[in-house]
């Protein structure tokens, strides 16, 4: 179903980790969704669908805000999971990053802790100032062999100073994990910036040409890839 790639480590599958651009998963597999344009439902399953959405805000729309630039969610908590036993109640303070806007879709980047993530088509919906963005990605735990493919998605409220009542949620669609480390097929995490405002930053990566594989836009973490 996947083409082989090299795996590599992260830090933590409970966070934001490495991502596979949608044209790397295959539509062969019922239990994969892929996002569809203008319909964040395309990646939220539908045996989950309304526990999910009595949770977290989907904000549909076709004319979103612009939501370019680098933001931090901080201090970023547990708001809800279906996993509780097994999900973080508190992570460490994550940087996000919308750029290279082209219509509704940008490029995404992340930073948390030891773990870094990169997207290639993050859509995004929406009206007024609220908005949802939203994506596929696959995750890779190179020590056992485990393996994540998740939607994220990412609601909020762009303002001047930032982005108000942010929620940031994944949902594992398909799961390798004979140790039961990570989460089950249709388990979701949804975390929030516990005080309501995550603010504009100027954090940013600058990327390596040796740091990305182009053909799936996987990072890869040992990269020459620094914070700027």
């Amino acid at each position: 179903m996947f083409k082989q790639k090299r795996l590599f480590s992260i830090f933590s599958l409970c966070i934001l980790a490495t991502s596979f651009s949608n044209s790397c998963l295959k539509n062969d597999n019922e239990t994969i969704a892929l996002p569809e344009i203008g319909t964040a439902a395309s990646v939220i399953p539908p045996e989950i669908r309304d526990e999910f959405e009595s949770q977290m805000e989907i904000y549909d729309g076709t004319n979103p805000p612009d939501i370019s630039g680098s933001f931090v969610i901080a201090p970023e908590r547990l708001y809800y999971a279906t996993d509780r036993d097994k999900a973080p109640t508190s992570t460490a303070d994550q940087y996000i990053s919308f750029y290279n806007k082209k219509g509704n879709t940008y490029e995404f980047q992340s930073k948390q802790a030891g773990s870094r993530s990169y997207s290639p088509n993050v859509i995004v919906i929406g009206s007024g100032n609220n908005f949802t963005a939203y994506f596929t990605e696959r995750t890779d735990h190179d020590d056992e062999g485990s393996w994540l493919i998740r939607s994220t998605l990412i609601s909020g409220t762009i303002t001047s100073r930032g982005i108000e009542n942010i929620k940031n949620a994944f949902i594992a669609l398909d799961v390798y994990d004979p140790e039961n480390h990570i989460m089950e097929e249709n388990e979701f995490r949804i975390f929030y910036d516990a005080d309501n405002i995550s603010l504009f930053t100027d954090w940013y990566y600058t990327k390596s040409p040796d740091g990305w594989d182009d053909s799936c836009g996987i990072f890869d973490n040992s990269s020459d890839i620094k914070a700027e």
